[in-house]
């Protein structure tokens, strides 16, 4: 099964096999379901990402990656290291939120993830 992802062509850049965002955006996969484990492993992305109809990510498929707010869909299954360099904090406060759908902001300050509606 093929999936495509529409991406920002004016906010994401190209070199060679790899993706990046080089000033704080919002990489929008709405749409997306799944996510292939290394999926965007050495790709890096910074900001926000909107993922609230998926249901699963891969381990490392956003490994590089340093975001800002996640927007997830509830009971994810989240695989090791699969939401960039912050991920350990996330699974921690998404797990103590009892997996609530909704809107996660980083505070960087206390190294957790903040919930909101």
């Amino acid at each position: 099964m093929e999936v495509i992802i529409n991406l920002s062509a004016k906010k994401i850049k190209r070199s060679g096999d790899l993706y990046y965002i080089d000033t704080p955006s919002t990489l929008n996969l709405s749409n997306c379901k799944f996510i292939e484990e290394y999926a965007f492993c050495d790709s890096k992305f910074i900001g926000k990402l909107k993922i609230p109809n998926c249901k699963k990510i891969g381990q490392h498929a956003f490994a590089s990656s340093v975001f800002s707010e996640i927007t997830i869909n509830d009971n994810v299954i989240l695989e090791k290291s699969c939401l960039g360099i912050y991920s350990y904090e996330f699974f921690r406060d998404y797990e103590k939120n009892n997996k609530k759908a909704g809107t996660y902001v980083y505070n960087l300050k206390k190294s957790e993830w903040i919930y909101q509606k």
